[in-house]
């Protein structure tokens, strides 16, 4: 994949917020991409790769991202970047928005509705609890892009979460308030989608960097397989239409 991975010939410095705190970097064709490598775990990578590519997928308005290379030598001149979190290699790159800006209350309504019953349906069949905007405020891994007047879709790797709590997703998820108006007729028609998105899911793992799978000795760096992936999403633990208020 090395061949297929936008060289990256610039450090700019880190994102400000988020937990893995991306390095804003710059690539040989001029774009500027957050970027994620030795920062997040493997798993992470993986479900940022297979989520994106799943989201982009069903149609949502995610972020445009791609495989980056870190050369040994941008590495080296970034060490007091990074704590050894900026190391050679492939990683991955979420392209910044120009001029975006965090989403935040006086942005909801000029979100249409339809937008954001799709994504909180799909975060709900992701287990994806991280798009959160409350009263306090939050995070909700979205960016507002002025040039398109919308939203654009950021972050996946707390997918899929073990500790997906149902009542907190509904209290704090950023479009929590569409939720009176999905109706019954919506599901099937997005879960299909959604169904026929995951068709892909062999295709875009086959297209994951080797080494963000496995070490050199060839041992598994992640916790999960393709299959168990596949099984993740083909059959959720919560009902697929549990987003509905019954």
């Amino acid at each position: 994949p090395l061949s297929m991975a936008m060289k990256l010939i610039s450090v700019q410095g880190r994102a400000a917020t988020g937990p893995s705190r991306p390095f804003l970097c710059e690539a040989e064709d001029g774009r500027s991409f957050f970027v994620k490598g030795n920062n997040v775990s493997p798993d992470q990578l993986l479900l940022e790769w297979m989520l994106g590519n799943l989201a982009r997928d069903c149609g949502l308005p995610v972020a445009p991202f791609e495989l980056v290379e870190i050369p040994e030598l941008l590495a080296s001149q970034s060490v007091g970047l990074s704590r050894g979190e900026f190391v050679p290699g492939i990683a991955f790159g979420s392209q910044r928005v120009p001029f975006g800006e965090d989403l935040g209350e006086s942005h909801l309504r000029h979100v249409p509705d339809e937008m954001k019953i799709s994504l909180i349906c799909f975060d709900w069949w992701i287990r994806n609890s991280d798009r959160r905007l409350g009263r306090f405020g939050g995070s909700p891994n979205l960016v507002w892009d002025p040039a398109l007047q919308g939203i654009v879709i950021i972050d996946h790797d707390q997918a899929l979460d073990p500790d997906f709590d149902e009542g907190e997703f509904f209290r704090e998820h950023v479009f929590r308030d569409v939720r009176p108006f999905i109706d019954r007729g919506t599901i099937p028609r997005l879960r299909d989608a959604f169904e026929k998105a995951t068709g892909n899911l062999e295709r875009n793992w086959d297209r994951m960097p080797g080494e963000w799978l496995e070490d050199e000795f060839g041992s598994s760096r992640t916790k999960r397989t393709m299959d168990q992936l596949k099984n993740e999403l083909a059959n959720p633990k919560l009902p697929v239409d549990g987003i509905l208020l019954h």
